[in-house]
């Protein structure tokens, strides 16, 4: 069973925003392989992050944290910490528009808290600590490959403006070239190598879409 530490420091936001209310919190609480302590315990492990001291555990395999808890040093210590031991990581707040995605050591996907708190949250959770879970993405939508598509299409779109530019940085397109194979091996079951291009993708863009 994989386990997850959920840091939720307003639980009345919980209440507030889950469909079901009070009943899926109690859902929550009571689910195995899911850590969610109490607000004084949850605000314990924020500071002690958010000092660089290591209160995680041994076996987390997925973190869920509000995002405007954490300062500089308690990002950075959650970044390496999820590098070091491939830790899954969700942040959410309510301040944020577009949500972000990353799998450059670590997936990482950053949320507005009302994409977290939805009749998809119980379910995703259960198939996660059951080990049912491909990619946490499916928290948002079943169809995830298709973001990672979307975000490859952007990379290819950036590299050939990179590449045809007068004056060229050859440590940014490098850097592009690495975040471009990165996300071809996590897509290769569908077909996408590191020699499609954009017109090849946005036709398997289409695809997926038409599933």
């Amino acid at each position: 069973m994989k386990k997850v530490l959920f840091l939720e420091d307003r639980p009345a936001r919980q209440k507030e925003s889950l469909p079901n209310k009070e009943a899926d919190v109690i859902v929550l609480r009571e689910m195995n392989g899911l850590h969610m302590p109490e607000v004084s315990d949850c605000k314990a492990i924020i500071n002690n992050i958010n000092e660089g001291v290591n209160v995680i555990g041994d076996v987390v395999h997925l973190i869920i944290i509000h995002e405007s808890t954490l300062t500089p040093v308690g990002l950075n210590y959650l970044d390496k910490l999820c590098k070091e031991r491939s830790i899954d990581l969700i942040l959410f707040s309510g301040g944020i528009g577009q949500m972000t995605i990353s799998d450059f050591g670590y997936k990482m996907v950053y949320l507005n808290v009302a994409d977290l708190y939805t009749d998809r949250l119980i379910p995703f959770l259960k198939s996660y600590t059951e080990g049912n879970v491909a990619h946490i993405l499916e928290l948002i939508n079943s169809r995830w490959k298709v973001s990672y598509l979307l975000l490859l299409r952007q990379l290819l779109s950036t590299k050939s403006i990179e590449e045809r530019a007068k004056v060229k940085d050859i440590d940014r397109i490098l850097m592009l070239e690495g975040k471009i194979s990165k996300i071809c091996s996590i897509l290769q079951g569908i077909g996408v190598d590191e020699k499609s291009n954009i017109d090849s993708v946005t036709k398997r863009i289409r695809i997926e879409l038409d599933k």
